[in-house]
């Protein structure tokens, strides 16, 4: 009951604030990038402010994928009063920190079960096979529609999570949530090759 009543606050959050930076953890994988750009792109929906700060480059292997779009540099930044931690469960190991400073609200976005539970709102799932899978759910509360690009980051994040859906972590609802983003158009061959194995 506690987390879904912590779930509920943080939709209609989003619903009702504006401007928000989101940030994942230091060396970002493939799920950070697919989650805090599937988040980024489910709040642009919605008319916010948003911003998906990231000081790393992105990855040979996800290059292709539809992430530059949705990133800002840290030099490039805005300061906005809410920050969403994405994919992170120790604020020791975020990315640009110093966007943190002075922020009114943090959000936590995570599925690791060491997370401390630190921010001051919190959707944490540990059977999550990734954070995709949270930010799945947020797109559906708020109503946008899971297809486009938002469908291509949020099943990028789940094969990299999962081992292109051959971890243990991986549960039916990993896969009913990979079909129906298939079903919207994303393509799971593109993200297969591009990912695991174009070599230029």
């Amino acid at each position: 009951m506690k987390m879904k009543n912590e779930q509920n606050k943080i939709i209609d959050y989003f619903r009702a604030e504006d401007g928000f930076t989101i940030l994942p953890h230091i060396n970002p994988d493939g799920d950070a990038f697919g989650s805090g750009s599937a988040l980024f792109l489910v709040l642009k929906a919605l008319n916010k402010q948003v911003q998906f700060v990231v000081e790393e480059p992105i990855p040979f292997m996800y290059r292709t994928m539809p992430l530059a779009p949705c990133l800002t540099r840290p030099e490039e930044a805005k300061k906005y009063p809410n920050v969403i931690c994405v994919d992170i469960s120790d604020p020791g190991r975020l990315e640009c920190p110093e966007m943190m400073h002075g922020c009114k609200t943090t959000i936590v976005i995570d599925h690791h079960i060491s997370n401390q539970g630190f921010g001051d709102l919190q959707w944490i799932e540990p059977k999550a096979a990734a954070t995709a899978e949270v930010v799945f759910q947020i797109a559906e509360r708020l109503q946008v529609p899971l297809k486009g690009d938002l469908a291509t980051c949020l099943l990028l994040a789940l094969s990299t999570d999962t081992g292109h859906f051959g971890f243990r972590n991986t549960t039916p609802r990993t896969l009913q949530m990979a079909a129906q983003l298939l079903e919207n158009g994303a393509s799971i061959s593109d993200i297969c090759y591009d990912v695991y194995h174009r070599k230029t």
